[in-house]
């Protein structure tokens, strides 16, 4: 009888536990380049998915600003120093001005919001009108604009557009079906002028306005958010010992390094391969 050697087993074994769980092979040329960069470490998951991020339209006024002239500084200035705050005819015998001239810097004053007039003729200046005292400036009739807040829950941040993004679902595997994205962002609805302003620097955006003579002097948001889907990779590499891992979630060049962080925790990872090569199956 033919002597039959048993079965490497053992060696079957070892070969599974560290065989690769399968890599998008549009990502190969990547997977080598990172593979590169980390010598002892290869991919054992590399694979896309789409998360949700928000677009919500936000419409901004672009005000002309100018210096407040003479008349204009002691009105804004008589109706906060005045107790009780003064009538028309109580700052034309102040200035020792014709009343026709001191009603028409009023009237413009309340045309623009920074006083108004109650039923007694007093005249009190507006929160703007304080704004505007304060700065020495004031800003005449605003023209508007409709931009766009892409909110990203992945890097809790806030960017703006000019266009709106287009909407587009791609045919992957949801990230929320794998791991909770659910992150607090700042509501849009509390955003300040200033705010907006750094947004728009921080952004790029290419806004008609110029530091000394246009400013934004208003926001709000004017629509509902919509849903758009943005793909992510996520590269998963491990140590030749099984050890150690590194994870990476990128936007072609980008690495999102905080929820990289978050899924190297093994557990979650784990989830996350298991679940996404169940998904591609």
């Amino acid at each position: 009888m033919p002597n039959v050697k048993p079965k490497q087993t053992k060696s079957k074994q070892t070969e599974a536990e560290i065989s690769p769980t399968p890599i998008d092979k549009r990502f190969e040329k990547l997977v080598k380049t990172v593979e590169k960069e980390n010598p002892g470490f290869l991919a054992v998951f590399a694979g896309e998915f789409r998360y949700p991020i928000k677009q919500t339209p936000i419409e901004i006024a672009i005000a002309q600003t100018r210096k407040l002239n003479l008349l204009e500084e002691f009105i804004l200035r008589a109706t906060t120093d005045f107790n009780p705050p003064p009538t028309l005819k109580e700052l034309s015998k102040v200035l020792g001005l014709d009343t026709i001239f001191v009603q028409n810097a009023i009237a413009h004053l309340s045309n623009l919001g920074h006083i108004s007039i109650d039923d007694s003729e007093l005249i009190h200046i507006t929160p703007q009108g304080k704004d505007c005292y304060e700065q020495g400036i004031i800003s005449e009739e605003p023209e508007y604009q409709t931009i766009y807040a892409i909110t990203e829950p992945l890097e809790k941040k806030i960017s703006l557009h000019q266009t709106a993004l287009e909407i587009k679902t791609p045919e992957l595997p949801n990230l929320e079906d794998i791991i909770s994205l659910k992150v607090r962002i700042p509501k849009l609805s509390n955003l300040k002028v200033k705010k907006v302003q750094q947004l728009i620097e921080d952004s790029g955006l290419e806004i008609n306005q110029n530091e000394d003579e246009r400013m934004i002097t208003h926001v709000k948001v004017t629509g509902k958010s919509q849903v758009l889907w943005k793909p992510l990779l996520i590269l998963v590499l491990s140590s030749e010992a099984l050890e150690n891992k590194i994870v990476q979630v990128r936007h072609d060049k980008y690495i999102y390094n905080q929820f990289s962080d978050l899924l190297a925790n093994t557990e979650k990872m784990n989830n996350l391969i298991n679940q996404a090569s169940s998904i591609s199956s």
